[in-house]
């Protein structure tokens, strides 16, 4: 089957002109009045602004004039900690801007206040900026986080017939509170396939820390093959994502690009046991996915992904999350992280707030979705606290063996589910086992 690379994250990595990864995470410790120095190569420029942003969004911005600053087409500016610059333990980030147009990289750096020679100083914990890069931190976070395979049958035209085609995606095995399934995170167009067939996917496994593989097959020809993949693989029965994924053009369709595959914990695994459990979410250390959390814009985001391009490789990007229209002609916005370099493969894979380099985890709280087919950057849906735990309900208690024999279903979380009398329901399914309505309307 041909592997192809699945919609929105599907793009090349950034152009060599445009803001490149930052060198490896710094943590500056200094004493009451030291100078931190900033350097960077402006040319020909008489004046250069340093804009300096904490993970807060205060903006401090120092000018640079030739004679005082630059000399020899370099400027430095100096930050004085414990005084009017650098006044608290923070995580930073600056540019070098010449006539409004920024010159060279983004660069960031931990401030530990009132470390004395490199001690005594508190570690930040935040992983640096970095627009992409090869994931080092270990964890939680790599060892639930893994590899997705789907198939969709694809209508070829130039060869007049159907076929079928092998999707790839990133999901998180996320922790469920309920015995007998695993539940599985990832982007509803890895569930639902919204661009060739508009149908959910099948066939579909889950390959979790796939960065750890021993086997020496190539980046291609790997593949499903998970026999020297540390923890084997699981078959999905089936996913769940919003019927408003289901009917809803893109981009309008992008508040809703979030769901759910769900495992049968017996008899779906493969391969080598972990934990000595068969079970997804015992076989491995099962993330917390949390939906309702504070404002994220203007704090440090972390996403992490299965770029097809660095297949196996486990890839990160960390940046400040901001928010955008991702066409003018609509009204829908989703959350972005302007420099995020993740590309196809990458879709689906968590993004967390408040993440830790020494646990390798953070608060889930939504996944990769989309992003253009040229430069940087990454979008991801804001997810409504109701609507996200009424699917999350449904992936939980869904009966396996229906699912099973759809494939998947497409849930109305806007108007409450009712019994086949009219009453309001609580569970899923009536007392008398059949599937319960949601005004009048099965819930496929």
């Amino acid at each position: 089957m041909e592997e192809r690379r699945e919609k929105h994250a599907g793009r090349r990595l950034q152009d060599a002109s445009g803001p490149v990864s930052p060198p490896d995470n710094i943590t500056i410790k200094v004493t009451d009045g030291a100078v931190v120095l900033l350097e960077a190569n402006v040319g020909a420029a008489t004046s250069a602004l340093f804009k300096v942003t904490t993970i807060h969004g205060d903006v401090l911005t120092l000018t640079a004039t030739e004679g005082e600053e630059i000399h020899a087409g370099v400027a430095k500016v100096g930050l004085v900690s414990m005084e009017d610059t650098l006044d608290v333990q923070d995580v930073y980030t600056w540019i070098v801007e010449v006539d409004g147009e920024q010159v060279g990289p983004r660069f960031s750096f931990n401030y530990d206040a009132n470390g004395e020679d490199g001690d005594g100083g508190r570690r930040l914990n935040q992983p640096a900026f970095i627009s992409e890069g090869s994931y080092p931190f270990g964890g939680q976070s790599q060892e639930a986080t893994g590899r997705i395979y789907f198939t969709v049958d694809v209508y070829y035209p130039d060869w007049d017939n159907w076929y079928a085609t092998d999707f790839a995606c990133t999901g998180t095995a996320i922790k469920d509170n309920k015995t007998g399934r695993s539940v599985i995170l990832t982007a509803a167009h890895c569930i639902w396939e919204d661009e060739y067939t508009e149908t959910f996917g099948y066939n579909a496994v889950f390959i979790p820390n796939r960065d750890a593989t021993t086997s020496q097959l190539d980046s291609v020809n790997i593949h499903r093959e998970c026999s020297e993949d540390p923890c084997g693989c699981w078959t999905l029965s089936g996913g769940i994502v919003h019927k408003e994924w289901t009917e809803t053009i893109w981009p309008d369709s992008l508040a809703w690009d979030y769901g759910f595959w769900v495992v049968n914990d017996v008899g779906s695994h493969t391969e080598t046991i972990c934990n000595d459990s068969t079970a997804l979410d015992i076989a491995v250390p099962a993330s917390t996915f949390v939906v309702g959390v504070p404002e994220p814009i203007g704090q440090q985001g972390t996403a992490q992904g299965y770029s097809i391009e660095k297949n196996p490789d486990f890839r990160y990007c960390s940046d400040i999350i901001s928010e955008i229209n991702p066409h003018p002609d609509f009204e829908v916005k989703t959350l972005w992280m302007d420099t995020c370099g993740l590309s196809g493969g990458a879709s689906g894979g968590p993004w967390s707030l408040d993440f830790d380099t020494t646990t390798g985890s953070g608060t889930i709280f939504t996944v990769n979705s989309w992003s253009y087919t040229s430069g940087t950057g990454m979008g991801a849906p804001r997810i409504d606290p109701s609507l996200g735990r009424c699917l999350m309900n449904f992936a939980r208690q869904i009966d396996i063996k229906d699912l099973e024999w759809e494939y998947g279903y497409g849930v109305d979380c806007d108007r409450p589910c009712l019994n086949p009398d009219g009453t309001p329901a609580r569970r899923l399914r009536g007392e008398s086992g059949e599937r319960q309505l949601c005004n009048g309307e099965e819930q496929k």
